[in-house]
């Protein structure tokens, strides 16, 4: 038998003893979190038949498999939440669902699997992570004339998946975006102001900057 193994997280087409077999494995959500359920979706051509064995690995070690669309070949899908089956008939598709929950210990990236027969793929999922939040300029006092626009301050943080970013004032100031942008600045946008990352690992904030706007002031020249 000629074995060819698959290692890419797009669709893969295996020539196994002049047959083609398409397979698919996608991750969702696409980021790990200590107990956070993650659906393994493993499709297929719809020509394999729905009592095949399809394989689940993490990181080259077995976490379970479907057989005659039974969890571990014992209990059937349709009676346990670990696994599923069910066709698209559409698109001729089988798809072979194994539902994993990390733990909240040693989390780190994960390259999860699925196997049908000598038909291989493998997908690289990322953990869930937010850092530090830093602004820039990295000034602890902004400084603006009344009337003027200041702008290009910059929120940043490392996270995965993606931030939203907001920033909070004085008098109830929100704005939304990570880069703050303020016009037509008045004496009383004077005051503190932070941001924040959000995302699903919860909240982080930067330090707090001081913005101070200054009255402008005019130059009037008497001639006698």
């Amino acid at each position: 038998m000629i074995r060819v193994s698959c290692i890419l997280s797009t669709l893969i087409v295996c020539i196994l003893i002049g047959h083609v077999i398409g397979i698919q494995l996608t991750v969702s959500p696409d980021y790990i979190l200590g107990g956070n359920p993650l659906a393994l979706n493993c499709s297929v051509d719809h020509d394999v038949n729905i009592e095949t064995f399809v394989t689940f690995s993490k990181d080259a070690t077995l976490i379970g498999y479907i057989q005659n669309c039974k969890e571990n070949g014992i209990t059937s899908c349709s009676s346990t939440p670990k696994c599923h089956c069910d066709s698209n008939s559409e698109y001729h598709i089988l798809n072979f669902i194994w539902n994993y929950t990390p733990s909240n210990e040693n989390m780190i990236d994960a390259t999860f699997g699925c196997t049908l027969d000598a038909s291989e793929s493998v997908i690289r999922v990322k953990k869930a992570e937010l850092s530090n939040v830093t602004v820039s300029p990295a000034l602890s006092v902004f400084t603006a004339t009344e009337s003027a626009t200041l702008e290009n301050i910059i929120c940043t943080a490392l996270c995965w998946p993606e931030c939203s970013f907001q920033w909070t004032g004085p008098n109830s100031f929100i704005y939304n975006g990570d880069i703050l942008r303020l016009s037509n600045i008045q004496k009383s946008s004077s005051g503190l102001y932070r941001c924040r990352a959000t995302n699903v690992v919860g909240t982080n904030y930067s330090n707090f900057f001081e913005i101070r706007v200054q009255l402008f002031t005019y130059t009037v020249h008497v001639c006698v």
